[in-house]
């Protein structure tokens, strides 16, 4: 499967990868895996086949559904303290 089509899969099941991103975040990336390297690779990749709504899109959807798992995550781990 190609990157692109990867990314594309990570926003159907964004609640798995969301938690994944959380744990690599929380255990200093010891476990889960992270997103944004993802994205990094992903964008190297753009650059030679360069769609840039498609880009635009897939990484809009990402990053949004990643900074409200964050959030909801902040917010528990408030509540927590």
């Amino acid at each position: 499967m190609e990157l692109g089509a990867e990314l594309i899969q990570m926003v159907v099941s964004a609640d798995q990868n969301n938690a994944q991103h959380l744990d690599f975040i929380k255990t200093c990336g010891e476990k889960g895996n992270s997103v944004i390297a993802a994205l990094a690779i992903y964008e190297e990749m753009e650059k030679s086949e360069p769609n840039r709504y498609l880009a635009l899109k897939t990484e809009y959807a990402i990053l949004l559904s990643l900074t409200q798992a964050m959030r909801e995550e902040l917010i528990r781990m408030e509540e927590e303290n």
